[in-house]
């Protein structure tokens, strides 16, 4: 990551998280794929890696400002890693 931001620059700017799950063949070919919101819900999936751009444009769409999505927020949820 770039170095932190200024104060300034925060306001029009935030961190998201975004986590891929991948299962991959012993010889290291990907079979299935999922990319997966802080909260633990699935955002999308994928058996071919062409297909991870489009699934990440629309995660980042519902992500705008002003909507009001719970898988864009950058916090761990409570229960996390319990």
């Amino acid at each position: 990551m770039p170095d932190e931001p200024a104060s300034e620059e925060l306001v029009d700017k935030r961190y998201l998280v975004l986590v891929m799950r991948l299962l991959v063949s012993g010889e290291g070919e990907l079979q299935y794929g999922e990319l997966v919101g802080v909260s633990g819900l699935t955002i999308g999936t994928f058996r071919a890696v062409d297909e991870i751009p489009d699934l990440v444009r629309r995660w980042l769409d519902q992500c705008a400002p002003g909507r009001d999505a719970e898988d864009c927020d950058n916090r761990r949820p409570e229960n996390a890693g319990r």
